[in-house]
């Protein structure tokens, strides 16, 4: 080696020279991070499972998923903890595992496994545990002279976004945040006082109807009395006048014909008092019964009408056939013990008293038959002395018929009628209840679909100048939100929100306290990238509170600096402004947008369903473009409350699209339920946000840019115009094809 040093000192020169470039050349490239990433071997499933107790939990989710992914190559330890509502397992890993194959494997195995786990249980969600999840800085921010909400406006709007766009961060989550929010409280006492209200009306209005029933129920009865009464008369005219011209040889027969039946009776009596057989016995008995119908008959009806009469030889008739058929049976077995030998002197002295029985009532039943042939004749003559009558009748009788169907229709209506107001009664009174319409969620849906304002067009007055026309109207106070109309009841009258409920502003001033040297504050945890550095991030994040302690005076808020500013030189800040809006115009049009676009509207197109995400002021955004996609055939849903944005992201399939629209990138920290829902639905991502750098947009499908700068939320602007070309993009390529 020193051989060849002395005899080619020139190119060792230069392998030294080389050397000492390279090393400098790499000690300025070194970066320095407290926390360097290292490979951490975990992976954590977590299993939501709804209303499960944590017994539940470990029976049903945990050991399940426990003896499923414990079988996977390379894990170390699986530890499962069950709480109510969830499991989380932690899988530990050999050091020297691929971690991106371990995901894959355990993804396959949980896909296996939750046809196992209870019906009710979400999709179990896979996460990959770096140290980045933890914050790298912690960062305490109070403003001398702001209050709470002050503090929480400058923070949320101003800050965070700005911070957020620095490079290497990743997300801020921020703690002690106050927030004023509009609490409405349904009060029972007042749905009590509407329900009351409405029942009065319910009442009022049905009167008329009841008072109509009354009366018509009144006419009816009186009608149906008056019916009787006239029928009654009636046949008692005809009854009376036939009767006057016949009532002598009708007496008669009457007395004759009832005078045979009772003395047939006695006879009859007589005869079962002797006879000994059991069978002809009971026939005789059966016909004594009959007789003596006949004979009450009689007793009861007295001298009254042919008709009846009639009626009575007919029955009396019957009974004398059976008379009849028992006698002969009686006299058949009378003759046969007669010729019987052997007969002892008692067995024919009973024998002689039933023949004896026999003759009398033989000798009964002929005057009682002769009585009743009598009879015919006797009605002859009763129809030629009422014929004529017959044709008078008939006719009165036709009417009578006529008014009585005249009266059961009239019934009949009255009848539907009265259901049919007790249907309505009944359904009246069930719709009167304030509480069963209008419920927290149906208030909600009301209340925000009121909240609107947007462009209707342009009117030009006399001197042909052109004005903007609005439709709907913002709430601007919590007075708006009071009389936010509800219903209308007719005959009621408008039901408005503070009709049924306390409206009140509150916030959330008592869920957590942060303090700096005694000053209300709030604490900013902010995490890095993957990719970058804790020292290049920590300085990149010191040099943006530098600037924003030069911009913004933190003894004031934005708002009110801005206002500073315009009273000092309009012009400038205007300026300024218009600058930050221009910026964020121009890069919404750059080209990397304009590529996206083609495939963004293929989507939208194909979606099964889509839904707008947002917080704050670009639900505005988010109701322009639903409106207009209404407009042409496409709904878009958009829930301003966090529960409802859950509900809604939750039933999000793979063929269905998420739009996130965050300009400052924040929404998934701050909505951590709502973003793990839809990474578990695996849908379609959009992305509007100025801030692409952040890891949350690592799946998602499609990101556009909106801008650079959110000074005075100049951001929206760019947004709005992200969704003006998404709408004059599908309405082109879509829409009118």
């Amino acid at each position: 080696m020193e051989k060849f040093s002395v005899k080619k000192p020139f190119t060792v020169l230069v392998a030294v020279i080389m050397v000492i470039m390279l090393g400098l050349v790499s000690v300025q490239n070194m970066q320095t991070n407290l926390l360097p990433n290292v490979n951490t071997p975990y992976l954590m499933v977590v299993t939501v499972y709804p209303g499960a107790s944590p017994e539940r939990v470990e029976n049903e989710v945990s050991d399940v998923m426990e003896s499923a992914l414990g079988t996977i190559s390379g894990v170390k330890n699986v530890t499962a903890t069950s709480a109510e509502n969830y499991s989380l397992l932690l899988m530990e890993f050999e050091d020297d595992t691929d971690m991106n194959s371990a995901v894959v494997k355990v993804s396959n195995k949980v896909d296996q496994t939750t046809a196992s786990l209870p019906s009710t249980c979400m999709t179990p969600s896979i996460i990959e545990y770096t140290l980045n999840m933890n914050a790298f800085m912690t960062v305490a921010v109070s403003r001398e002279g702001s209050d709470s909400y002050e503090l929480a406006d400058f923070v949320n709007d101003t800050m965070v976004p700005y911070i957020e766009r620095q490079g290497g961060v990743s997300n801020i989550s921020a703690n002690g945040l106050v927030t004023r929010m509009v609490q409405v409280q349904l009060d029972q006492e007042k749905i009590d006082a509407i329900n009351e209200k409405l029942l009065e009306v319910i009442d009022v209005q049905l009167a008329d109807a009841k008072a109509q029933l009354d009366d018509a129920e009144a006419q009816i009865e009186a009608g149906r009395k008056e019916y009787e009464t006239q029928l009654a008369n009636y046949d008692k005219l005809v009854s009376d006048t036939i009767n006057s011209q016949y009532s002598g040889e009708l007496q008669d027969s009457f007395m004759l014909v009832k005078k045979q039946a009772q003395a047939l009776l006695e006879s009859v009596n007589q005869l079962i008092a002797v006879v000994n057989e059991p069978e002809i016995q009971q026939a005789l008995i059966d016909v004594r019964d009959g007789l003596q119908r006949v004979v009450d008959k009689f007793n009861e009806t007295g001298m009254q009408d042919i008709d009846s009469l009639i009626e009575i030889v007919a029955e009396l008739r019957d009974i004398t056939d059976k008379v009849t058929t028992a006698l002969q049976e009686l006299q058949q077995r009378l003759n046969a013990q007669g010729d019987t030998a052997g007969t002892t002197a008692g067995e024919l002295a009973d024998d002689l008293q039933v023949q004896q029985s026999l003759n009398n009532i033989y000798s009964t039943l002929e005057s009682t038959i002769k009585a009743m042939d009598d009879v015919p004749g006797l009605m002859d003559q009763f129809t030629q002395i009422v014929g004529s009558y017959s044709q008078q009748q008939l006719q009165a009788y036709i009417k009578f018929t006529e008014a009585r169907e005249m009266l059961n229709d009239y019934e009949k209506q009255l009848e539907d009628a009265k259901q049919q107001y007790e249907d309505a009664k009944q359904m009246a009174m069930e719709n009167s209840d304030v509480a069963k319409m209008l419920d927290i969620d149906t208030l909600a849906q009301l209340i925000y679909a009121q909240n609107f304002s947007m462009p209707a067009g342009y009117v030009k007055d006399s001197s042909n100048k052109s004005w903007l026309l609005k439709v709907g109207e913002e709430y601007d106070s919590i007075e708006d939100i009071s009389g936010a109309l509800l219903l209308h009841v007719d005959g009621f009258g408008d039901v408005r929100l503070s009709d049924v409920a306390d409206v009140q502003i509150i916030d959330n001033a008592e869920d957590s306290f942060t303090r700096l040297n005694g000053e209300r504050s709030v604490v900013l945890k902010i995490f890095k990238s993957n990719s970058s550095s804790a020292g290049e991030v920590s300085g990149n994040c010191k040099a943006a509170f530098k600037e924003l302690e030069q911009k913004f005076d933190m003894g004031e808020d934005y708002t009110k600096q801005f206002q500073k500013q315009m009273h000092e030189n309009s012009k400038e800040a205007i300026e300024r402004y218009c600058q930050d809006i221009h910026s964020n115009i121009k890069k919404a049009f750059d080209s990397q947008n304009q590529e996206k676009l083609p495939e963004i509207i293929k989507s939208l197109q194909e979606a099964r369903r889509i839904v707008f995400l947002s917080h704050h002021f670009l639900c505005d955004i988010g109701h322009y473009f639903q409106s207009k996609m209404m407009m042409m055939g496409k709904y878009v849903e958009q829930f301003v409350d966090y529960d409802m944005q859950l509900e809604s992201v939750r039933t999000l399939e793979k063929e269905d699209l998420a739009i996130i629209c965050s300009i400052g990138g924040s929404y998934p920290a701050r909505y951590d339920g709502i973003w793990n829902a839809m990474k578990c639905s695996r849908c379609r991502q959009l992305v509007i946000t100025q801030n692409e750098g952040s890891p949350y947009w690592n799946n998602a499908d499609y990101i556009l840019k909106c801008g650079e700068f959110n000074r005075n939320d100049v951001g929206k602007y760019a947004a709005l115009v992200i969704m003006d070309l998404l709408v004059m993009n599908y309405y082109t390529n879509v829409y009118i094809k």
